[in-house]
């Protein structure tokens, strides 16, 4: 079985809700948002209000992929 890794991560000036509805509905980019089942880490990171971004990656997941999720990115934060 393959474990392939999680990233979680925020965007200032941005909630998690809204970087997952620009993702989802601007770039097709599904990702899950909130406090995804660890209450005690978003604590200690000062986030328990609002959670973070979470994206998993897996063996399926393309080059091309990652590529349309950096763009993404770049273009999100740098719209701020």
């Amino acid at each position: 079985d393959y474990q392939g890794p999680v990233i979680s991560f925020n965007i200032n000036g941005l909630l998690p809700s809204d970087v997952g509805y620009i993702l989802q509905n601007s770039y097709g980019i599904t990702v899950r948002t909130g406090l995804h089942c660890a209450p005690l880490i978003h604590q200690q990171l000062g986030i328990s209000d609002y959670g973070s971004v979470r994206v998993s990656i897996s063996d399926f997941t393309t080059h091309e992929e990652l590529e349309i999720f950096i763009k993404a990115i770049r273009e999100i934060t740098g719209s701020l």
